[in-house]
């Protein structure tokens, strides 16, 4: 199989989108693996659509946003590559405002790779070569991508980068339009960015998609976010489907994450990353180079 995404000239691609490709590209390895490539057979539940009896409002979404102290969901990740489709389970593991960490396990539960970000930092660790990688944030992506608004988009919230979630104290923060007859609306930060805009599509108080549009010297690159299959929890309503669509080159990445099981909240958890003792670290360039080899 060939990939076109080892052919990519990292340099040319908006920071954003590069860091989206890194966990994309590094998931999609750590399962090709020890996994065998399936066909994508999986099809979407139901939605839970919000029906438009009532005023949604940026204050009534932002009293939907729970409050929590930390959240294990058990998932299984789907990444679509040109005509190859590759499955493997995971552990999402977050701490609110502290860490996120994603734990592929494609056989028997036995964890092959990680991804780790707290802080300002990220540490992905590839088990099958012994190789690591280790960075700062934000000189991948370009700007301050606090943990906050990372969970924010894996708990189907919608953020606003440096702020996190929205709350009933940044609110006044975002622009939103007027709900139609079937509670369809839009938010948008009153302040964009200078090299990328973004929004969120609404159905009632839920978060149907993040659009992502980013500027380059000669083209506009999208990047979207749709959340499906709304289910029930504790806490409140969450996307149980999260698709992600990310432009690489001539071709698209679809990568989906399925929540499996219902999400297990506030267990006092704590988790960490142990970099094997005889792994090896690489850089950025080199590191993408060696998971998109054959």
């Amino acid at each position: 199989r060939k990939s076109k995404t080892k052919h990519i000239s990292m340099n040319r691609i908006f920071p954003v989108v590069r860091y989206a490709a890194i966990m994309a590209v590094a998931l999609l390895t750590f399962a090709c693996r020890t996994a065998k490539p399936t066909a994508d057979s999986q099809t979407y539940t139901e939605e839970t659509k919000q029906t438009a009896t009532g005023s949604f409002t940026l204050q009534t979404v932002a009293e939907t946003v729970p409050e929590w102290k930390d959240v294990t969901i058990n998932g299984k990740l789907t990444i679509n590559s040109g005509n190859s489709s590759i499955s493997s389970p995971i552990i999402l593991k977050m701490v609110n405002d502290k860490l996120v960490s994603i734990s592929i396990r494609p056989i028997l539960g036995i964890e092959m790779g990680k991804i780790y970000l707290s802080d300002d930092s990220i540490v992905a660790v590839d088990k099958f070569h012994k190789t690591y990688f280790a960075g700062n944030i934000t000189s991948l992506v370009g700007f301050d991508l606090d943990v906050a608004s990372l969970q924010a988009l894996f708990l189907s919230r919608p953020f606003q980068p440096e702020e996190g979630p929205i709350t009933d104290k940044n609110r006044k923060k975002f622009n939103a339009t007027n709900p139609d007859t079937d509670g369809n609306w839009n938010i948008s930060p009153k302040k964009q960015p200078n090299s990328f805009s973004y929004n969120f599509d609404m159905n009632g108080n839920n978060v149907s998609s993040f659009n992502l549009v980013v500027a380059t010297n000669s083209a506009y690159l999208p990047f979207a976010a749709n959340f499906h299959a709304f289910r029930m929890s504790t806490k409140g309503i969450f996307a149980s489907e999260i698709n992600l669509e990310l432009p690489l080159g001539d071709s698209n990445m679809q990568t989906r994450l399925s929540y499996t099981k219902d999400f297990s909240w506030d267990t006092g958890l704590t988790d960490n990353i142990q970099v094997p003792s005889n792994a090896r670290r690489m850089d950025l360039q080199d590191f993408i180079k060696l998971l998109t080899q054959q």
